[in-house]
């Protein structure tokens, strides 16, 4: 069995770490804490067979953690595990980091929780979008909690760190390291762990900025460095996404969104700008309406990791309660399917936030087979039994409206717009407003394209 010490960090004088320590040891562990907390660490790990390394002034978490790696050389390891000090449930899972490592060679293991990290929650900002996509490009994969403490590495690895590293924060620090173990050929690989056993704080919303700004500091050099990286780009995100939208749209999908690209490029630009525009007035000029319609159609809206709603699908909800409830008679229909990462589907996400508010579930119809706006209407279109049936409300969001209103014609299918928010707030909304515009502009080369080849293939998908 691989020789293996586990490092742990004491950055906090009121933080219990005798707990911590005293369920590593349990599993029979050496141990190295090291201390730059300037409490009386020795009075508190009195009698503990570990380690322990004080520092004389007060060490970055990076720094910490490396004197903690080498003093683990000398020990012989050849595995190291990384914790923090105040979540002791975590020692529980070391034997099975370890195992994952023989089983894995040349491989970090990093334990993760799907409910703490920042993709899962509604905390997940377009600068974090920034960091994840630059990490991405850098290291060719993406980890759902990248900046999780409790890690396994291969000594072999922490070796060949250059010490410039650790005058990094924490969370710069162990991105890099990453950035480097896959430039050095390492893979990474993740530990799934109980949000019951993953106690942690959430950081202030300032101390979130200020780490961001760091993290995309540090990877935008890296990428300077390396010239852009243009491999990178390719292998890890363009052609990725090309082989996501291959599986999902299939070959003609995927051309047309070439097409729609190229269009994009051949116009200067002004193909997209000239929808962005009409994305942008058709949300600024929409109204929160309360037609007298017999059914209300809700767009989903992609899921948290954890299966949680996010904001713009609550508000589209909310929409369609209040509705309900000064319309006795009208039915709901949800639309949306599940996504890979989630347990349930947008619709049946919808079904339990609405009955839980006191709708009747016979009130409610739910249609979760399908992937996108497109396929959400067209079931919507045979659920309703009639192509030019009665008038239905479409709610969604503003930036969604356009996009919405232009499929839901290209379909036949008569309807009124219904926006899920009361105000337009156009500062917020104008990341959105351009993407919906992006998917409008395929769309409608598309349309256009099919229509002068006439491929009868991609028009029946519109009909």
């Amino acid at each position: 069995m691989s020789h293996c010490v586990v490092v742990i960090s004491h950055q906090h004088p009121a933080l219990n770490v005798r707990a911590t320590v005293e369920a590593v040891l349990q599993q029979r562990l050496d141990v190295i804490v090291v201390d730059s907390a300037h409490g009386d660490s020795r009075h508190d790990l009195a009698g503990l067979p570990i380690t322990l390394l004080r520092m004389q002034a007060r060490q970055p978490t990076a720094t910490a953690l490396f004197c903690g790696m080498q003093e683990a050389f000398r020990h012989g390891a050849e595995l190291v595990v990384t914790l923090d000090s105040n979540i002791p449930q975590l020692a529980a899972y070391i034997p099975q980091l370890v195992r994952s490592a023989q089983q894995h060679p040349a491989t970090v293991i990093i334990g993760t929780c799907p409910e703490r990290t920042p993709t899962s929650t509604a905390r997940y900002t377009f600068i974090d979008r920034i960091g994840t996509f630059l990490f991405a490009w850098l290291a060719g994969h993406t980890v759902d909690d990248s900046a999780s403490m409790f890690r396994l590495y291969p000594t072999a690895l922490l070796r060949r760190l250059p010490t410039r590293m650790t005058r990094r924060k924490r969370l710069v620090f162990e991105r890099e390291v990453l950035v480097e173990a896959s430039r050095l050929g390492y893979a990474v690989q993740e530990l799934s762990i109980s949000a019951a056993d993953f106690d942690f704080s959430p950081p202030t919303p300032t101390q979130r900025r200020r780490d961001n700004g760091s993290l995309i500091r540090m990877l935008a050099w890296r990428l300077i460095r390396r010239g852009f990286y243009p491999a990178g780009l390719y292998c890890n995100i363009i052609r990725p996404r090309l082989k996501f939208y291959a599986e999902l749209l299939g070959g003609d999908g995927t051309a047309l969104l070439l097409l729609s690209n190229a269009v994009i490029v051949a116009s200067a630009g002004s193909s997209l700008l000239w929808l962005t525009a009409r994305v942008y007035r058709t949300a600024r000029n929409a109204q929160m309406a309360s037609h007298d319609c017999v059914d209300l159609l809700v767009l989903g809206l992609r899921l948290h990791r954890d299966g949680s709603i996010r904001a713009g699908f609550q508000r589209r909800l909310e929409c369609a309660r209040e509705l309900l409830h000064r319309h006795t008679q009208a039915r709901v229909f949800l639309l949306g399917g599940r996504a890979q990462h989630t347990y349930r589907s947008e619709a049946q996400a919808g079904f339990d936030y609405l009955c839980a508010r006191g709708i009747a579930a016979q009130r409610i119809v739910l249609e979760d087979g399908s992937r996108s706006t497109l396929e959400n209407l067209r079931q919507a279109r045979t659920l309703l039994n009639n192509a030019n049936g009665p008038r239905v409300l479409l709610i969604t969001n503003r930036y969604h409206l356009e996009r919405a209103h232009t499929l839901a014609q290209a379909l036949r299918l008569e309807h009124a717009l219904c926006a899920a928010e009361a105000n337009w707030q156009p500062l917020r909304s104008i990341i959105p407003v351009i993407k919906d515009a992006y998917h409008l502009h395929w769309f409608m080369v598309g349309h256009l394209w099919a229509r002068l080849t006439a491929n009868d293939g991609i028009l029946n998908r519109s009909r």
